[in-house]
């Protein structure tokens, strides 16, 4: 799940923007139809409403980069001052499940806490009340999704199929992934490794991974996949187009020393760091 978007607060979740948009952006992998898609963005809005006893319109998701053209989509808090559910929902390691479970309580299927989740999404049962073709009211439709409601639907199988591993397993933090921040080392015989950990840290901002990243051919040492930045000297249009795809912020700065200060004030930014 990936993000693009402005500067972030420091109570953010999973990406973006100011009044209070913390960082939900989310883009599963593979090939997937606008449907599949916008099916899967309105299924976890409510299931987080449901979750965290939302009134509707607490929270936003916007598809990203635009409706017509998505590949992921944007959650951020749109009440002044937020409250704070994104960052639980990224804090707690089992909130993803509760949050996809109500998702497909909410779409009319059986998953109340406690029942076994079905393998596949064939396996999975209306309640019995349910009284909806592809969406209703009652479910995923609202006023805020008019411009989907031709594109949702509740039996979208590649939807139904991430909902029920989300609800099944859990899931782990970016400081918890092996080769993510917190496990870098602080000497390394790279002076640009050193040169980003020792002002990173002095910063208060999250050093990069430990482990470089591999887009394109193309080897990318300073990597925040957690926060979904890279910061690279020189990116080819290539690289830059495949790294957006999947949602990263790309800073681009120079091979030597010179531009790094201004791409650390950047980096600041895209983590929501701006003090």
């Amino acid at each position: 799940v990936g993000p693009q978007g402005g500067p972030r607060p420091d109570d953010r979740p999973v990406g973006a923007g100011h009044q209070e948009r913390p960082p939900g952006a989310t883009t599963p992998p593979g090939l997937w139809t606008q449907a599949s898609l916008a099916t899967l963005q309105h299924a976890l809005l409510r299931g987080i409403e449901a979750t965290f006893q939302l009134e509707e319109g607490e929270v936003h998701a916007e598809p990203v980069p635009t409706r017509d053209a998505r590949s992921g989509f944007l959650l951020y808090e749109a009440t002044e001052g937020g409250a704070g559910v994104l960052s639980r929902l990224v804090a707690m390691p089992e909130a993803l499940q509760h949050v996809a479970r109500a998702a497909l309580q909410t779409m009319h299927f059986r998953t109340a806490e406690g029942e076994a989740l079905p393998a596949t999404p064939g396996e999975l049962h209306d309640l019995g009340e349910a009284d909806c073709a592809n969406a209703c009211y009652r479910c995923l439709l609202s006023y805020f999704n008019q411009l989907d409601h031709d594109l949702i639907n509740r039996h979208d199988h590649d939807a139904l199929s991430v909902l029920l591993r989300l609800a099944r397993g859990g899931r782990t933090t970016g400081l918890d992934r092996p080769g993510a921040g917190a496990e870098h080392p602080a000497t390394s015989d790279d002076p640009v490794t050193r040169w980003w950990h020792s002002r990173t840290v002095a910063r208060d901002l999250p050093p990069p991974d430990s482990r470089p990243m591999d887009i394109a051919g193309t080897t990318i040492s300073l990597a925040w996949r957690a926060e979904y930045v890279v910061v690279m000297p020189a990116p080819t249009a290539d690289v830059t187009q495949e790294l957006e795809a999947l949602g990263f912020v790309v800073i681009a700065t120079t091979a030597d020393e010179s531009g790094w200060p201004d791409a650390l004030d950047r980096l600041a930014r895209a983590v929501g760091r701006t003090g």
